[in-house]
């Protein structure tokens, strides 16, 4: 009878560490994608910058002051961004960053 319940106990603990739950890393809430353009038409709702994120076009239309974006660089140029559709945007394809980051 002792020989059942060590191997009872030595089963109930192989089961329970079997089944612990390790976490996951969150997800990175950031999207990589490629500023390739500025946007040069002239028309009401024209400018910014075009940048394609997961094989669709948007526009950047500014940057937030506190965001700090030199972007003096010859385009394209591929970034981490963070972003948000633009509320009641002109044409729909106009995006709100959050944050911005050149990748390396």
């Amino acid at each position: 009878m002792r020989s059942i319940s060590f191997y009872l106990v030595v089963f109930v603990g192989f089961i329970s560490l079997v089944s612990c739950d390790k976490e996951e890393p969150s997800p990175d809430p950031r999207d990589r994608g490629t500023i390739t353009e500025q946007d040069v038409r002239r028309c009401a709702c024209c400018g910014g910058l075009f940048i394609e994120i997961n094989e669709e076009t948007y526009r950047i239309m500014q940057f937030s002051e506190s965001m700090n974006v030199d972007l003096n660089v010859d385009l394209p140029i591929d970034v981490f961004i963070e972003w948000v559709p633009q509320e009641d945007a002109c044409l729909g394809d106009e995006i709100n960053v959050i944050s911005i980051e050149l990748a390396q």
